[in-house]
């Protein structure tokens, strides 16, 4: 069995990178239990008295249910993983957490859910799918960390994925399908309120207008870091006078090395279907002190409508807020929303904009209004010659993980996209290996960066 674990390293954000180690190990002396599929055996596992805390249930391949009772109770510290890559485990009714430490992996959720109940600390979920399927750690005061690495969610209904803990929640490597009207939240109930979206890949097909895709509350700190966004409207919105929006946060953030894409607009019809807002990051009045850096926004030369609500530019914001490195492209909105004033509350420096109908980077600064020359629209990687190479923030703590000066967009800075992408790959053995921030610590003057680093390993 294997087991996440955590160590503090000092990085220097020069050279080479920051995957500094894999750290992982079992618990001693505990026993691995083989479970057939069928009506009822995982619970009879489970329940078995020669079944202890730190044992691994290994799961083969087939469907698990339990047709006595509405949920399958997970009421010992375990390990509940698919017994070997390739085999899949198909559990078809909702899972219980009602012990200190749980980890699922390599399972799929078909029709059922993952539920926090009384008495879970830590909920590890790795390599799982989620086939109509929730993850619902709603359970105020229940979960006190959730760890979510290379795990799939796909419905077809509007439903909310709930990442709800008590202290923190750490999300990587993970796919979100979000049908028409879905949502994520993530809420954090007591100090330290940390939340980790990192690597992940979220393709929408509707945002919901009555409220963000991504909504993070009750939070103290979040960061969000080579996340790649896609947002499809491919079904009609109608005339709401409501605003989309992709991500919202209501405290300091990091907002970095995302890519917001809008893609697959073919099926509105701009003469009855008119789109009144989307913004692409929200953030709240409280929320002082927030970083946006080295993202690409790409509206895709959609013809979109902003009517007359103000609430339509790119980034809508009240608070000061850092906005530095990044690329804005295609767009047919302005930057900002009207609310939003980039000389009365944002540092707007070291941006471009290219082919933007409604708006353009204001002079000086080191802004720049020029082509990017991406090699293509799937990865955005500049080419060779491209103005954004070097032209990002010329400081000594976001240079590039060569130690050149940061280029602009995605690959720019100390968390370039790419290494986040590969951890996403199905056929990669390598283990997960994230970063962690530290939200009181900050980069000191040689360019020192107190952080951990969290790694598990994936089923062989």
């Amino acid at each position: 069995m294997s087991i996440l674990l955590t160590t503090k390293k000092h990085i220097r954000l020069l050279g080479a990178g920051m995957l500094v180690g894999v750290f992982w190990a079992g618990f001693a002396g505990a026993a691995e239990i083989a479970v057939s599929p069928g009506d009822g055996t995982l619970q009879a596992a489970i329940d078995d008295a020669g079944t202890v805390d730190g044992d691994t249930l290994l799961l083969g391949g087939g469907i698990y249910t339990h047709s006595a009772f509405s949920q399958i109770s997970v009421t010992k510290s375990l390990t509940i993983r698919a017994s070997a890559r390739g085999v899949i485990p198909s559990i078809r009714k909702s899972l219980g957490i009602q012990a200190p430490t749980v980890i699922l992996q390599g399972l799929e959720l078909n029709n059922a859910n993952v539920l926090d109940q009384n008495g879970s600390s830590t909920l590890i979920v790795s390599e799982c799918s989620f086939v109509e399927g929730d993850l619902r750690t709603g359970c105020t005061g229940c979960l006190d960390d959730l760890f979510l690495f290379g795990t799939s969610f796909s419905t077809s209904g509007s439903r909310t994925v709930q990442l709800w803990a008590t202290r923190r929640v750490y999300a990587a490597a993970n796919a979100f399908t979000a049908a028409p009207g879905a949502s994520i939240q993530i809420s954090i109930s007591e100090t330290p309120k940390l939340v980790h979206f990192i690597g992940n890949e979220v393709t929408s097909s509707q945002p919901n207008l009555a409220g963000p895709l991504v909504d993070v509350i009750n939070v103290e700190s979040s960061r969000f870091i080579a996340n790649r966004f896609d947002i499809r409207l491919d079904l009609a919105y109608g005339s709401d006078p409501d605003t989309g929006r992709v991500i919202q946060v209501p405290t300091p953030s990091i907002i970095r090395n995302n890519l917001f894409r809008l893609v697959d607009t073919s099926m509105l019809d701009d003469s009855t279907n008119i789109i009144l807002g989307l913004n692409m990051v929200d953030v709240l009045s409280a929320a002082d002190g927030t970083r946006i850096e080295n993202n690409v926004f790409d509206f895709g030369n959609n013809p979109l409508s902003t009517g007359n609500n103000p609430d339509s530019g790119v980034i809508d914001t009240e608070a000061q807020i850092t906005i530095q490195g990044n690329i804005f492209v295609n767009g047919d909105r302005p930057l900002f929303t009207e609310s939003a004033d980039t000389v009365d509350f944002n540092v707007f420096r070291n941006n471009l904009c290219f082919n933007n109908t409604n708006d353009s980077c204001p002079s000086g600064d080191g802004n720049l209004n020029a082509d990017p020359l991406f090699v293509d629209t799937a990865d955005y990687m500049l080419q060779n010659g491209s103005p954004a190479i070097n032209a990002g923030p010329d400081l000594a703590f976001l240079v590039d993980l060569d130690g050149t000066r940061a280029d602009m967009g995605l690959y720019g800075g100390p968390f370039p996209i790419d290494q986040y992408d590969a951890q996403r790959n199905d056929t990669s053995t390598a283990p997960f290996v994230f970063p962690v921030f530290d939200a009181s610590r900050s980069v000191n003057v040689i360019g020192d960066l107190p952080i951990s680093v969290i790694g598990i390993a994936r089923i062989r």
